[in-house]
């Protein structure tokens, strides 16, 4: 099947190999923007029900307040570039207990280095990685700390 659709295209099966595996990985990448793109949507939708009961004013309100207590994604990079392997950046995006595990990994890693070399190589490879993946987490992290900070304003402004 491949071989005819290559030849009806004008390519051998080499350069068909090539285009079929990007043209895949090209649909993947608009499945995953399509399905982004629904739960984004999705959530829009609950978070429009959940404001829908407040007043124009109130929900000024709420954004003027989320404004002013909003985390700072600079100060969120500062930290993890500075002092992640410490978990700061953990510790100010509402983390502390996984701030309080990085730290004690990092513990741990010197200990082991004392015990194993092998071991405290291994270790710190692993808290690299964890590290590294932190700094495409952080705007995540930020969102879901807006979006916990938005309800529970809300909720206040409810309670009044």
């Amino acid at each position: 099947m491949l071989a005819v659709l290559a030849r009806r295209w004008g390519l051998n099966e080499r350069d068909f190999d090539t285009e079929f595996i990007s043209l895949k990985k090209f649909t993947w990448w608009i499945v995953l923007l399509i399905l982004s793109k629904i739960v984004e949507q999705a959530l829009g939708k609950l978070r429009d029900k959940d404001m829908s009961d407040l007043t124009t004013d109130q929900l000024s309100y709420v954004e003027q307040r989320l404004s002013n207590d909003k985390k700072s994604i600079f100060a969120a990079y500062a930290l993890w570039f500075f002092l992640g392997f410490f978990g700061a950046h953990r510790y100010y995006l509402g983390h502390p207990n996984a701030g309080l595990f990085i730290l004690a990994f990092v513990g741990a890693i010197v200990l082991s280095v004392a015990i194993s070399p092998a071991l405290g190589i291994i270790s710190a490879l692993v808290l690299y990685i964890a590290i590294f993946v932190d700094a495409f987490r952080i705007p995540a992290m930020l969102t879901a700390d807006t979006e916990k900070k938005r309800k529970q304003i809300m909720d206040e402004i409810r309670s009044k």
